[in-house]
């Protein structure tokens, strides 16, 4: 694990491996949801960012009154990250959507304190997530662009 080996390896963690779940422990704690149960609700100050390790979430927004499925967050990605890095408040639901779910969670303050003790562990979790949002918003942007083909 990264604690006896002194090893950040960020790419890891978008597979969803036991492995993935070792680099978190340094700065994050593990967390599990059952069928049903809500990991974030919109209006939430977004004080953590979460990856899931396995299991699988569904997006839901809220429109007059009704709810809809925008999307789904399986194993390797992760939950709340735009909020986290915005300090903004959340903006949807997100719901475990299998038996059981498990995601490591990483708070502001336990990263204050890593960027302090450890900058290579920090610099390292930040491209992490940049790499999430551009994978996020470049799939957006595919499917934007086969959508005006059609």
């Amino acid at each position: 694990s990264i604690k006896d080996h002194g090893e950040v390896n960020w790419k890891v963690l978008s597979t969803g491996s036991e492995k993935a779940s070792a680099d978190w422990d340094f700065f994050s704690t593990e967390q599990t949801f059952t069928m049903n149960e809500e990991i974030l609700k919109p209006g939430m100050i977004a004080d953590n960012v979460f990856q899931v390790i396995s299991g699988k979430f569904r997006v839901e927004i809220e429109s007059k009154g009704e709810r809809k499925i925008v999307g789904t967050i399986s194993s390797g990605e992760t939950i709340g990250e735009l909020s986290f890095l915005l300090g903004t408040v959340t903006g949807a639901y997100v719901i475990a959507d299998s038996a059981q779910c498990t995601v490591v969670k990483c708070s502001w303050n336990e990263l204050a304190t890593i960027t302090e003790t450890r900058v290579d562990v920090a610099i390292s979790f930040y491209k992490y997530l940049a790499q999430m949002l551009c994978k996020r918003f470049m799939a957006g942007e595919r499917k934007a662009i086969r959508a005006k083909s059609t």
